[in-house]
């Protein structure tokens, strides 16, 4: 009996799955071994199998742990990076969920009415870290969007915070409206704010509604975009195209043409929203 299992042993060829270390992270790769040398016969090679098989056993189990402990670790982060956001918050007179964005809303309005609205550091970082704990939370992505164009025009940017609100805006880019799109398209185009996420997720909802907007609109979008990196990508040359239906961009014009001549097509065709 026990030479017949060596037969049917040698018959399979064994996978073993070795840990491989990979950017800090542990990392499973798959290779065929030969089959079990014919000279080990009996129970040396059934031995020989099980032990391979308890190997790749064990190696998926320690894979599973660390998964597990790289999701713990990511929630705990999360948590803390919270608790430092209240605490910075709190301390500013900005406990209370929605403070921020009151704030925000006071400041904006005294500062187009020209008054001076000085802030210390700590009051500085107080509104950003209050902000960036109710913004996500805000039932209109409009209300996203103004935030970003709010703080731009007050030159009150936080690179942290802006990075939050891209987040958002990226995921509920298709709940913007007209004006929240030309409120986030300036504000982050007026910072030269460099994401192709945030990009295409932009252009898509400039795209969608451009039959919406004003001449001036279109090229206070056009300058933003291009800011953005968005002539610096051929897969936005059908958006261009569309707006200079619209109104004259020498610089849209020059773009489109050479990457239609670099990629031998033809200009694309306006689309009937846009006519």
């Amino acid at each position: 009996a026990t030479a017949a299992a060596a037969s049917w042993v040698e018959s399979l060829p064994l996978f073993t799955l070795p840990r491989v270390a990979s950017n800090g992270f542990a990392a499973l790769t798959l290779r065929v071994e030969s089959p079990v040398d014919a000279k080990e016969t009996g129970g040396r090679a059934m031995r020989r199998a099980l032990s391979r098989m308890a190997d790749t056993y064990d190696a998926l189990e320690e894979l599973e742990e660390e998964e597990e402990e790289g999701e713990d670790d990511t929630e705990e982060e999360l948590e803390d990076h919270d608790a430092i956001l209240q605490q910075t918050a709190e301390r500013g007179g900005l406990g209370e969920l929605g403070s921020g964005l009151l704030e925000l809303e006071k400041l904006w309005h005294r500062f187009h009415q020209e008054e001076t609205a000085e802030m210390t550091d700590e009051e500085l970082k107080a509104l950003h870290a209050a902000l960036e704990r109710d913004v996500p939370r805000c039932p209109s992505v409009s209300s996203v969007a103004w935030t970003v164009h709010a703080l731009e025009e007050m030159s009150a940017e936080n690179d942290e915070l802006f990075d939050a609100l891209a987040e958002v805006i990226i995921e509920r880019a298709d709940e913007l409206d007209p004006q929240g799109c030309l409120d986030a398209v300036c504000g982050y185009g007026n910072l030269y704010y460099v994401n192709s996420r945030l990009l295409y997720a932009l252009a898509g909802a400039v795209r969608r509604q451009l039959a919406d907007f004003t001449q001036i609109e279109v090229v206070r979008l056009a300058n933003a975009l291009t800011r953005l990196g968005g002539t610096d990508n051929s897969t936005y040359v059908g958006l261009f195209f569309e707006m200079t239906q619209r109104v004259n961009l020498p610089q849209a014009d020059k773009f489109i043409k050479d990457t239609m001549a670099a990629e031998g097509r033809a200009p694309p065709r306006p689309s009937d929203e846009v006519i």
